[in-house]
């Protein structure tokens, strides 16, 4: 290989005028600025539930778009049962005794006092029990309707888990109940059966808002992170008399304006909360975030689950569109970094076999890679066609392409239904986060003021409301989060990363590699730029010990000048440049 063909170009020269520096930085990064996940970097002994916490929530920035409960009905909780009247059912909760009317107003009847009021806090919201099977029981949907939830309040253990050890449990939870088992000899939830956690508190001061906040985002992290089907999360949180509705996906983690959920005028606060449980009591699994096109089939404690996971593949025969959809059957977990964050691509990475019916064919082995990815970026398959097949690559440089990158043998976008699965376009039902969303603060301001020692009117807030010039102002703070799709695809060389190498001369021969197959992506064709290189996305071929590159997900062609308003890199193989966004000297 004549090195006249791939030597790189000219470095880019040090600046020394500070706004040259950041004008240079831009130009170098996209001007896209990086945020660094948090959430993966405790572990063994560093370990401990509030570190975790707090960096799940950290992981989410600063602040998170807050709604009115209206943009929640309209465009993200599941639609009711065609049965269930949000209105009648209050009207038969009145004539049953559990809301009591005292004049102007109207409360549950279970909860005579504001909880701030008392002082024990299991007992108070265990009451709620019997309000939410109040609200199903007079849900006017017929008796033989099965109910998809059950609702739990203060449950007195930890649920189990089967991919790591996980500490804390939610105050109360909605399970799945057709899927946890009432049989089971130790009376014991899992994580993976908990649809939606809760999390409560008697007073809503400064700090009880705080931990709840760091314990909901703990909650549904573990939920997501715990069981590979989950696309999405709804949660809870109540603090006094104060309710928000919370739902976090790959691109957004929203919350909604709090509503008083025991006293009512008007009737308007009951009506959100009596929507919500209706909602989801109702729901197909996969409204409540569970994808159809996973299916667990063994799941073991302290086990990772095994799953059948279906690839939809697309090719074309004759001119014409031809549809398969593949199964392949996990046996082992490669990989779940990526997972390790509520927002994000959410990577997990398995070996897997096919299964051809409803046979697993040992001898059809692969790497499956389950991904949410940007909207607007192409899928990983097809960069590896456009890298391999540009014009005027010689011989030589088709066959280093050839087997530097990993081979697909299935890829496909994911869809429940006939719809594709994508955080905007399938979960918020095709509507985005309005840009004048008011903001949420993750830490909790210390100016936060007792919903009993203020006037508020949540009820004269609407979404027009958002329009404000007030709200305007706040909004341009927050950050927006790209769509993305649910991608798959399957790999038909099975790796290790060179973070697992442990020869100097493996290391040293493998780099040389990699460097020489970036400098022919770069300076061929339109020319390319990998733009995620770490530690994890170098590998080594099991059977060949051939050099591969992986994970072209970012990957970009020099020609195209497009950005995102933020993306998430590999902190620590970042040239520092980037990650301090100016020139250091």
């Amino acid at each position: 290989m004549g090195t006249k063909d791939v030597l790189p170009s000219t470095p880019v020269k040090a600046h020394t005028s500070s706004n040259a520096n950041l004008q240079s930085t831009q130009q170098l990064s996209g001007n896209t600025p990086v945020t660094r996940k948090l959430a993966p970097q405790y572990t063994g002994s560093e370990w401990t539930v509030h570190k975790s916490r707090t960096a799940v929530k950290d992981d989410l920035g600063p602040y998170i778009p807050e709604l009115p409960y209206e943009f929640f009905k309209d465009n993200i909780l599941p639609p009711l049962h065609r049965k269930a009247n949000v209105k009648g059912t209050i009207t038969r909760l009145k004539k049953a005794g559990v809301i009591t009317n005292t004049g102007d107003t109207s409360r549950w009847t279970a909860f005579p006092e504001d909880p701030h009021k008392l002082s024990d806090e299991n007992k108070v919201f265990a009451k709620l029990a019997s309000v939410v099977n109040a609200i199903f029981d007079n849900s006017g949907c017929p008796k033989k309707q099965e109910r998809i939830v059950v609702y739990e309040s203060l449950p007195d253990s930890i649920p189990l888990c089967c991919v790591d050890e996980k500490l804390g449990r939610p105050d109360g939870y909605l399970l799945f109940k057709n899927r946890f088992l009432a049989d089971r000899e130790d009376g014991r939830r899992y994580w993976r059966d908990i649809a939606t956690p809760a999390e409560f508190k008697l007073q809503d001061t400064r700090d009880t808002l705080q931990d709840d906040v760091n314990k909901i985002c703990w909650n549904m992290y573990q939920v997501m992170q715990e069981d590979a089907r989950r696309r999405f999360v709804f949660a809870f949180t109540i603090e006094n008399t104060q309710m928000r509705v919370w739902m976090a996906n790959r691109s957004d983690v929203l919350v909604s304006q709090p509503f008083n959920f025991i006293e009512a005028s008007r009737l308007r606060d009951h009506e959100k909360f009596v929507h919500f449980f209706l909602s989801q009591a109702y729901a197909e699994e996969h409204e409540l975030g569970l994808d159809p096109t996973m299916t667990m089939v063994s799941a073991e404690l302290n086990k990772v689950p095994m799953y059948d996971i279906v690839v939809r593949v697309v090719s074309k025969i004759n001119g014409r569109e031809k549809i398969e959809n593949q199964t392949y059957r996990t046996q082992k977990l490669i990989n779940d970094d990526g997972a390790k964050a509520l927002r994000g691509r959410g990577t997990r990475v398995w070996k897997v076999h096919r299964v051809v019916r409803k046979v697993v064919d040992f001898s059809m082995p692969g790497v499956l890679k389950d991904a949410w990815v940007d909207e607007d970026r192409e899928r990983e398959g097809d960069i590896l066609e456009q890298i391999r097949d540009q014009e005027g690559l010689s011989e030589i440089f088709k066959e280093a392409l050839k087997s530097l990158f990993l081979t697909p043998i299935a890829r496909g976008d994911v869809f429940i239904g006939n719809a594709r699965d994508g955080t905007r376009t399938l979960i918020t039902r095709g509507v985005e986060v309005p840009d004048a969303a008011t903001k949420f603060p993750l830490h909790v301001p210390e100016s936060h003021q007792p919903s009993h020692a203020k006037s508020t009117n949540l009820d004269a807030i609407a979404v027009g409301d958002l329009s404000s010039t007030d709200a305007m102002t706040e909004a341009h703070k927050l950050v927006k989060y790209f769509s993305k799709f649910h991608h798959r695809v399957v790999f038909a060389e099975e790796c290790k990363p060179l973070s697992k190498v442990n020869s100097l001369y493996t290391i040293f021969r493998t780099l040389f590699n990699v460097t020489i197959g970036l400098m022919i992506m770069h300076q061929n064709g339109p020319g390319w730029v990998h733009r995620d290189i770490s530690a994890g996305n170098i590998l080594l071929d099991l059977k060949t010990n051939v050099t591969k590159l992986s994970d072209l997900e970012y990957a970009k062609r020099l020609d195209i000048k497009t950005a995102h308003e933020i993306r998430t890199g590999t902190a620590n193989f970042m040239a520092v440049e980037v990650d301090q966004r100016g020139y250091l000297y």
